[in-house]
Parts: structure tokens; sequence; C-alpha cells
């Protein structure tokens, strides 16, 4: 299945992982449901009766799912985080995570060996 960047859903050949093409990454979530999620939007795969009558595969837009949660294993170096540079509304706030101890950021490693759409996290220049 291919999301058309979330415009339709279109049955296609995939691509080799190496391509890394979005918009043929789906998830399993809780209930069975296949969902693609965009950038923005996040939709699933979903069965109805079209107007001739027959079945239908259609989009249906579900909540995207964007919460990471980061947890202290240890208060020891390289793992006590702080929020700093605080900007924005309560509840809308954004923010760094500086290490304490060397005064790095918490950043993006570039993509992994898992695909192009998985990135990895290190320590950078703030």
């Amino acid at each position: 299945l291919d999301s058309a960047g979330g415009q339709r859903l279109l049955v296609y050949p995939c691509y080799g992982e190496e391509a890394g093409n979005a918009n043929q990454i789906w998830q399993l979530r809780g209930g069975g449901k296949l969902v693609w999620e965009g950038p923005s939007k996040a939709f699933c795969a979903h069965e109805q009766q079209g107007a001739s009558g027959a079945n239908e595969l259609v989009f249906k837009e579900v909540p995207v799912k964007q919460q990471l949660t980061l947890r202290s294993c240890a208060p020891k170096v390289g793992q006590r985080l702080e929020r700093a540079k605080v900007q924005g509304a309560a509840g809308q706030e954004t923010f760094l995570l500086r290490d304490v101890d060397t005064g790095k950021c918490l950043g993006n490693a570039g993509p992994n060996v898992g695909g192009a759409l998985e990135h990895g996290l290190k320590l950078v220049q703030c």
C-alpha cells in the first residue's frame, strides 16, 4: 500500500527499503488498525460501503501520535538532561534538552541503518 503523501490509498509495488519511501511505511496500532503517519496527519486504512454499494478501502483520519517520553536511567554523566531555553505559552513550549555536565544538547544523529525515516539522537552543540 502507498499513501500518496496522505492524498489517497494506492495499491502500488513497494520500493526497496533503501529508497526510504515514507508513503509506504505503515504501522499496526492497538485494535489492529493499519496506520500511515505523515508529518502532520495520520490515516488508517478503513473499509466502507461506496456509492456503488461495494465495499472499498479509504483513508480515515486518526490522531497523530507524536509523544516522546524520556526518563533518566541514573543520575550519571551523559544522562542528566534539563530543559533549557524554554519559549512559548504554557502547553505549547519549545525547549532544548541540555546535558548539565557537557553543556551539549540532545540532537539529530542522522539516518540510522533502520531506514531513512529513523533518526538517532546524540549530544550536539546547542
